[in-house]
């Protein structure tokens, strides 16, 4: 039962967190290019009220306005991505958007405040000085150092994302393990519920594990041989 569940819940986190991407990431480095003005204080806004959301409540709240009232999306259900990948994207668009939104919030203020500690560095000012554009700088300079700390960010939030995944995939009737779990609870099938358990927390520590080692991938200092 679990193994028929776990790709529809892989899928849905692989979209939930390409989402949260695409949010977080531009939105952060925009507040920090943008430091204590009304762009990056309506950032903060924004993640603040993303944060303070409830994800079942963000996920209702959706199905009303874009499956139930303007009928853009279907509100609830599932279909397989080999049966029509087409409508299978459909019915992906509102929990993903769910996760991710949510999940964004303190990606994005980690971030912001990464990027915004990189920009006042020495080795940015040398860059500048040399007449490189903005976006090189950047993209050469201050993310690669701005990375590791937010990796680790980045795992712990895809452990939130494994929990939320448990509600919003009742709401949105996604045929994955947060689904498998919530029926056993209610027949009371425990052993279904430890082996459900089982699979998030060790999924949790993988990504864990793969994300300490992508620090040490682009934190060249933690390469280096201690010196005595």
């Amino acid at each position: 039962m679990i193994a028929q569940r776990i790709p529809d819940t892989l899928i849905l986190m692989g979209t939930a967190f390409v989402v949260t991407l695409l949010l977080a990431v531009p939105l952060g480095i925009w507040a920090a290019t943008h430091h204590d003005s009304t762009v990056d204080r309506a950032v903060s806004v924004v993640s603040s009220l993303a944060f303070a959301t409830p994800t079942f409540w963000l996920g209702i709240l959706l199905v009303l306005l874009f499956g139930v009232r303007l009928q853009w999306l279907p509100p609830s259900g599932y279909t397989g991505i080999t049966d029509d990948p087409g409508e299978s994207l459909r019915f992906l668009v509102l929990p993903s958007f769910t996760l991710g939104l949510v999940g964004s919030a303190i990606l994005i203020r980690f971030l912001s405040a990464s990027v915004a500690e990189a920009l006042g560095a020495d080795y940015v000012m040398t860059a500048h000085a040399k007449g490189l554009p903005e976006r090189r700088v950047i993209g050469s300079h201050v993310l690669k150092n701005a990375l590791p700390p937010v990796i680790t960010v980045m795992a712990v939030q895809f452990g939130y994302l494994l929990g939320g995944a448990v509600i919003t995939e009742a709401i949105f009737g996604w045929p994955g393990l947060g689904r498998l779990m919530l029926d056993a609870i209610k027949a009371r099938e425990y052993m279904v519920v430890q082996g459900t358990m089982l699979v998030f927390v060790t999924t949790f520590i993988v990504v864990n594990v793969l994300a300490d080692a992508c620090y040490a991938a682009v934190n060249p200092r933690l390469r280096e041989p201690a010196r005595r």
